[in-house]
């Protein structure tokens, strides 16, 4: 995200810092942007995606999430449920590209491109999770597969053509965080069982240099051992490693499935 006004860094290694970080670090959130009400107020500005306020409002959102207080938690979970938090940052995530827009955000004005887009909603999502609303991204949207396994899927494969370019060790962060909060329940591992490669993949990402992707990596790993049922490792994750034509096909699929359900065009 370029912001016009400001030159502070915002890198990927700020960005990393803590595990509630995320982009735009020099956005400096008050206590009041973070409350249940003003999070409800910034979901229901998600839609139409397209619109400048609904890119602020995700901006302001993500940061939001990243900051809420304990004992605004329970009620946080319940506003997120209760506004389909989940399924309206899946439609941000898969659905049609948006074009590069100014956002005004106080006295700056930031360019948020559809990458921009895909990654802050994408943050949202791994806290969620922090906050303690894992449960709502376990569950699927309709016809939809759920927020986790679309995770499980960004891990195992960069994105293809169907999503704008992003930081890659950005993408894993925010993917492999939130999959070290989802694995404490045995849905993760009935699922991981499904996906050839993935037990490979976390392995490479809990050796890579990255430490705080490692440790969530090396969590996750330990989390599904503990919830299987049977040998280990699955029979599933001893089958052909996937290529990145298979995954990338699949994710292909699974953003188009996503776009004729919501009935909206195809990127051009």
């Amino acid at each position: 995200m370029t912001d016009r006004s400001d030159s502070e860094d915002s890198s990927p290694e700020n960005a990393r810092a803590s595990r509630h970080s995320i982009l735009a670090t020099k956005y400096q959130p008050t206590t009041t942007r973070a409350t249940p009400d003003a999070i409800r107020d910034e979901l229901r500005k998600l839609s139409p995606p397209s619109s400048a306020e609904a890119r602020r409002a995700l901006f302001t959102l993500a940061h939001a999430l990243a900051h809420v207080q304990p004992y605004h938690e329970r009620e946080v979970c319940a506003v997120c449920l209760q506004e389909g938090a989940v399924a309206a940052l899946l439609e941000l995530l898969l659905g049609t590209a948006v074009p590069e827009a100014d956002v005004r955000i106080g006295r700056r004005t930031l360019v948020m491109s559809h990458a921009e887009v895909q990654l802050h909603a994408l943050t949202c999502l791994a806290n969620l999770c922090y906050v303690g609303a894992a449960a709502q991204l376990r569950v699927r949207h309709g016809i939809h597969p759920s927020a986790m396994e679309v995770l499980v899927d960004l891990v195992l494969a960069p994105p293809p053509d169907t999503f704008a370019t992003v930081d890659a060790e950005s993408l894993e962060f925010y993917a492999a965080a939130a999959l070290h909060n989802l694995a404490a329940d045995a849905s993760f591992a009935r699922l991981a069982a499904t996906k050839p490669g993935l037990l490979d993949r976390l392995q490479r990402l809990a050796e890579g240099a990255h430490g705080e992707t490692s440790r969530c990596a090396e969590g996750t790993i330990d989390a599904w051992r503990a919830h299987h049922e049977g040998r280990w490792p699955p029979k599933s994750q001893l089958a052909r490693r996937p290529s990145a034509g298979d995954l990338g096909s699949f994710m292909n699929s699974m953003a188009k499935s996503w776009r004729s359900a919501r009935k909206l065009p195809d990127a051009t």
